[in-house]
């Protein structure tokens, strides 16, 4: 990542506290490092003292992006512990009505508990149905799942309800490589 053409340009918001964090908690780690010194009587190098300071700076990180991805993602955000047998029993009846990937979308659209259920709890979910991801890919989700280390993707790619995706061997047909192959781009 290269800066901007002025001294105190940066390419993003992370770049900018990274930098700020840095001289920020420079300080405190030398105050840190004679505390140790004094209380523990051991020496503390530059090598532990560095590290503070970059500890400090990827928390103040992740909190950043906890919170940029709060506002930015918001109106996606998606419950995943309100399982009823309610819902249950209307993703069986669109299982077997859905004729086509369409059918699929639409519920599962209006019912995103089921595609992070088996994500379990973290710090938040966000489904985001056909999001262009440059000029050719269109998953049918993207799924972004908030944790302390911050947001891990998953793409969700659907196909027809009705295909046969095994071979009577268990051999995965065309189908299913198609989809996996979509994921994978």
């Amino acid at each position: 990542m290269e800066r901007g053409s002025e001294p105190n340009e940066f390419i993003d918001d992370q770049e900018q506290i990274e930098v700020a964090d840095a001289e920020y908690y420079r300080p405190q780690a030398e105050s840190y490092g004679d505390y140790i010194e004094f209380e523990e009587g051991r020496p503390v190098g530059p090598q532990e003292r560095e590290s503070f300071v970059r500890n400090h700076v990827r928390d103040t990180v992740a909190l950043y992006h906890h919170q940029r991805s709060d506002r930015e993602l918001n109106q996606y955000q998606a419950s995943w512990d309100d399982i009823t047998s309610e819902l249950l029993d209307n993703l069986s009846h669109a299982l077997e009505q859905a004729t086509r990937e369409e059918d699929m979308q639409r519920f599962l659209s209006e019912n995103s508990i089921f595609l992070i259920q088996h994500l379990g709890g973290g710090h938040g979910h966000y489904v985001i149905p056909k999001q262009e991801l440059g000029a050719e890919l269109v998953p049918a989700y993207l799924i972004a799942e908030m944790s302390s280390f911050g947001l891990e993707w998953h793409g969700v790619e659907l196909e027809s309800p009705l295909a046969d995706y095994f071979t009577l061997a268990g051999q995965p047909r065309s189908i299913l490589t198609h989809a996996v192959q979509q994921i994978l781009d």
